[in-house]
């Protein structure tokens, strides 16, 4: 699709773009697309009628074969590992105030108090609720609040004061030890279980990403973690993972 006159970006004057790639797998098709139709299922009329329209053409262009086809051992196996290992879903709200370099570091917003996934807040520019994000293994389980709450308002995030929240559910078999690592920006809290694990106030400079670890436990069955940001103008970040005490590797299956 043409952009207006004039030069763009590396001096390019024309672009095109997808919504929607297709593509043979076998004896089926792969559907590419960047539009979040299925997290707004139920929620956005749009997403409803964009996922009934695609299945409707691509029932219209496939041939049913006289028996189910059992799904391939290694793909299976592929995804679930992807699923159990790579992706980390995650609930997110904000921003909230942030007035004075600690002010809303110190002080308790609704999700400390109480984690209530139906529940609007009053928030920084608006009404905030929490949304699903997703972190994953190959950029370090980086979450970028900027990233998860863009646009916020007209102007750039990067120049605001706001605190953020991060909420996560994992389960593990066996009660066990562990460290905690941590990628810092902003000053922050973490709980584990309900538990204050570690709080920094240090804002870390734009050009750096601290780390820092802990000790902690995580216990059989349902864990949860919560994670709190309070930014000055800067990058609104930070990252988490955990590194198993003795060479047992963790078997955590994460909350989908």
């Amino acid at each position: 699709m043409p952009i207006a006159t004039g030069n763009y970006m590396m001096e390019q004057t024309t672009w095109w773009g997808t919504d929607i790639l297709v593509r043979r797998h076998g004896n089926g098709r792969l559907v590419f697309t960047h539009l979040r139709v299925l997290e707004h299922l139920g929620e956005d009329p749009v997403a409803d009628r964009l996922f009934v329209n695609l299945l409707n053409h691509f029932s219209r262009r496939s041939v049913p074969s006289e028996s189910p086809l059992l799904p391939d051992a290694k793909e299976v196996e592929w995804l679930r590992n992807e699923r159990n290992q790579q992706a980390r879903r995650w609930a997110v709200i904000g921003e909230f105030p942030n007035w004075g370099p600690d002010s809303g570091h110190d002080k308790v917003y609704p999700p400390e108090n109480q984690i209530d996934f139906s529940a609007t807040y009053l928030g920084w520019y608006k009404a905030v609720a929490w949304k699903d994000w997703y972190t994953q293994a190959a950029q370090g389980h980086l979450l970028d609040f900027q990233q998860a709450f863009t646009p916020i308002f007209q102007y750039y995030p990067r120049f605001d004061y706001a605190v953020a929240y991060a909420y996560a559910e994992f389960a593990s078999d066996r009660r066990q030890d562990v460290q905690v690592d941590l990628g810092l920006q902003n000053a922050t809290k973490v709980w584990m279980n309900g538990r204050l694990i570690h709080e920094s106030k240090t804002q870390v400079p734009h050009d750096r990403f601290e780390r820092e670890s802990t000790e902690t436990y995580i216990k059989q069955g349902k864990n949860t973690v919560l994670v709190k940001c309070s930014k000055i103008p800067g990058p609104f970040r930070f990252s988490f993972d955990f590194q198993a005490h003795g060479k047992e590797a963790l078997q955590l299956n994460w909350w989908r």
